[in-house]
């Protein structure tokens, strides 16, 4: 059952950034998010500042090429795991099946991006209740101090 979760969120990912290439707009408006409880898992995405990522900016624009994207790969996913974390009593739930997508300006698809669209899953028990949300990945700009997160379960929505 486990293997069936994860090649569903792997397929509803890949289509989603499939589908934002396409399209050629944000997946995500910048500094927010979602986090949708369902099934045994939290789903996150998040818009993200580049400047939130240490070490991946390598030409120093303030921007996330496809070419620096593909590079820092590790790094990036390396600092969502360690910068986002969905903790319960129990401790924290494993975050699995990070990718990003880059989020370049709506007129210039092909252009470096100045935000991330970060997605993943914790696992987390559909029985499982209560549980605390945390980010310590924010930009270095004013506007990039502040993210805006929803967070739905069953017909419940909160935002953070």
């Amino acid at each position: 059952m486990r293997g069936l979760h994860r090649a569903l969120l792997t397929g509803w990912m890949g289509w989603l950034l499939l589908m934002s290439g396409a399209a050629q707009a944000h997946l995500m408006v910048a500094q927010r998010g979602t986090l949708n409880f369902v099934d045994g898992g939290a789903f996150m995405v998040l818009s993200l500042p580049v400047s939130a990522f240490q070490g991946v900016d390598d030409d120093g624009d303030g921007r996330l090429s496809m070419a620096e994207g593909h590079a820092h790969w590790r790094d990036i996913e390396a600092q969502v795991r360690a910068g986002v974390q969905l903790v319960s009593e129990q401790g924290a739930a494993p975050l699995e099946g990070v990718i990003f997508n880059l989020s370049p300006p709506d007129n210039a698809p092909a252009a470096p991006a100045s935000q991330l669209v970060v997605m993943g899953r914790f696992a987390w028990p559909s029985s499982q209740e209560g549980g605390r949300f945390g980010l310590r990945l924010f930009g270095t700009q004013a506007d990039e101090q502040t993210q805006h997160i929803t967070v739905t379960r069953g017909g419940e929505t909160q935002l953070l």
